[in-house]
């Protein structure tokens, strides 16, 4: 059975933990007007609160790192192996914390399974050095049994990485790492139409979106389906779908050359949950939905808001399982039990 509570896959590999915030609408705002702001809304920063161990492990002490401000105050359930102070909370999540070890977990996986990558933190944040990422990399493309979800928001630092040659990166996401999924968060218009174009522009075999928390409706229509390209008049479907990546089209409207991408191959959509939950229509979900269906693109809804009682105030959260026709990969946990 599946040792994550994420639906639509098997395993979570937690290779990094913590958030700088850059990007994110659940990160704290102490300028915010409503106090759920000012706090922060991110469900991996709440995670960590409640189990310091998962971020930065056991016995981090303030006294001895210093500049540095504890997430949780005092308690005398750990104590620091150096200098004897008691704390309980780990480092703070905005620090961006490495787990190099977790990769053992996936090495000595026997059983093929689908991995979310560092579903507590971002691989391509900026305090992660473009080095471990090689180390993800490489143990990818030594098991390539293993379906492996790569999700971030730092779409155009991701892009960097891909056109850097000093790394594991360069020239082989697309072409050798087919059992990896490169992914971006959108919540709103304004991310889809920042990240999922530095998406498209960096090489890779899948490419998925995650539209989660959604904040606000999306048009995905034209990153969907097929292949597209960008030139002066926008993006645009192109003819041949049998142009690889790295190859050029012509635009016949305004003459410009330019390369054509494979579009993003699957979305998974769902609204806000957790106490002063932000509100998300069902519409914006289901249109999305019929977007990837038009595309011939599959989708998956992982939770929707619905009105209580017919109050439009009172909502209650339903989650949804993925049927096998909405995900794009068969999980290990939807086998038949030994």
């Amino acid at each position: 059975m599946s040792q994550s509570a994420i639906p639509y896959c098997d395993e979570t590999l937690n290779v990094v933990t913590g958030c700088s915030g850059e990007g994110c609408p659940c990160a704290p705002n102490p300028q915010a007007e409503t106090g759920a702001d000012r706090k922060g809304r991110c469900w991996a920063r709440a995670l960590c609160h409640r189990f310091p161990k998962l971020h930065g492990g056991a016995g981090y002490c303030p006294e001895c790192d210093e500049g540095t401000e504890p997430d949780l105050p005092p308690s005398p359930n750990l104590e620091c192996e150096n200098c004897g102070s008691v704390w309980r909370g780990g480092p703070p999540f905005s620090r961006v914390v490495l787990h190099p070890e977790a990769l053992e977990k996936l090495a000595k996986a026997r059983k093929p399974k689908v991995w979310l990558v560092s579903a507590l933190g971002d691989l391509f944040d900026k305090q992660v050095s473009f080095d471990f990422v090689d180390e993800v990399l490489n143990l990818a493309m030594l098991r390539p049994e293993h379906t492996l979800l790569l999700l971030t928001k730092q779409a155009e630092r991701m892009a960097a990485y891909a056109r850097d040659p000093a790394h594991t990166g360069y020239g082989i996401l697309g072409y050798h790492l087919h059992n990896l999924w490169l992914g971006v968060t959108v919540c709103s218009q304004a991310d889809a139409d920042e990240r999922i174009p530095l998406l498209l522009d960096t090489p890779a075999a899948h490419r998925w979106v995650s539209y989660e928390p959604a904040l606000g409706p999306v048009n995905l229509t034209p990153y969907i389906g097929g292949r597209t390209h960008q030139c002066r008049c926008g993006f645009h479907e192109t003819e041949n779908e049998l142009i690889c990546w790295g190859r050029y089209f012509e635009c016949k409207d305004c003459g410009e050359k330019t390369i054509i991408r494979p579009a993003v191959n699957w979305v998974v959509a769902g609204c806000e949950s957790g106490p002063g939950a932000r509100p998300c229509p069902t519409e914006w979900l289901l249109n999305v939905r019929q977007q990837c269906y038009d595309a011939g693109v599959k989708a998956y809804i992982k939770q929707a808001q619905y009105s209580k009682w017919g109050d439009p105030v009172k909502r209650v959260l339903v989650r949804f399982e993925p049927e096998p026709e909405q995900l794009p990969w068969t999980l290990a946990k939807a086998g038949p039990k030994r």
